[in-house]
């Protein structure tokens, strides 16, 4: 399967809701990931879902 990461602040509830609208889901949370202005944020992981890999040599060939 293939995916689509990012992460976002874990506060910003208007990026996580587009986000969300786009078919985004959150897999995961890091706590304490950024360190800004003398204060830490959690950030979560959100992935989308392309679709499926295709089979075993059918993508594209190595120079």
């Amino acid at each position: 399967m293939y995916r689509y990461g990012r992460t976002v602040f874990a506060d910003n509830e208007r990026a996580k809701a587009l986000y969300r609208k786009m078919g985004f889901v959150t897999v995961g949370r890091v706590p304490k990931a950024v360190h800004r202005g003398g204060r830490y944020f959690d950030e979560e992981i959100m992935h989308l879902d392309l679709g499926r890999a295709p089979p075993e040599g059918d993508g594209p060939s190595a120079p």
